[in-house]
């Protein structure tokens, strides 16, 4: 006989938050802090330095501390800027984009719809603290009984250890009866 469902995790970035939206808004807001141009093309080049980055850190080649040393130092090279401390920028950034709450179109109906049949569960690699104002800005935090975040937990999605210890905090649900 088949389980039926008990549980679904959710990602918050681009699942439910929109983080590029959420990413322009904290990097046009952290460059007028430093008084320096933004335009649309240097986002593009912040998107593409940023997933190369997430993915090392996905890959265990990179911490999310050696990234925040180095992200800005990276972008700033290919956008040809000089001068602004790429450590304090970053600092900036992320209090910018803890600040951000962009829902996806349809996130709150669906988090409705799913919170009223499954455990609602976030599963993000992003930090804690972080995650948890966001989704409470975006109002979707009562939606949600379980916060698991890298952060807390020890490991990394997609690592199998981060997803175990998500089971082991759900207690007598079995990975099938997970999605």
């Amino acid at each position: 006989m088949m389980q039926g469902i008990k549980a679904v995790l959710l990602d918050v970035d681009n699942t439910i938050l929109d983080f590029h939206i959420c990413a322009k808004e904290a990097m046009k807001a952290t460059f007028e802090k430093w008084n320096l141009p933004f335009t649309e093309e240097m986002f593009a080049v912040f998107t593409v330095q940023n997933d190369i980055l997430w993915e090392k850190i996905e890959r265990k080649e990179l911490t999310r501390e050696e990234l925040y040393k180095i992200r800005w130092k990276g972008i700033f090279e290919v956008l040809g800027i000089e001068g602004p401390d790429p450590v304090a920028f970053d600092v900036d950034f992320r209090k910018n984009i803890e600040e951000s709450a962009e829902p996806v179109d349809g996130a709150h109906a669906l988090l409705e719809y799913l919170s009223g049949k499954y455990i609602l569960c976030i599963a993000s690699n992003a930090a804690h603290r972080r995650q948890t104002k966001r989704l409470t800005k975006a109002g979707m935090l009562p939606y949600v009984q379980h916060l698991f975040s890298s952060e807390k937990i020890g490991h990394s999605k997609p690592e199998k250890a981060f997803f175990d210890a998500c089971l082991e905090t759900l207690g007598d649900i079995s990975p099938s009866e997970v999605v």
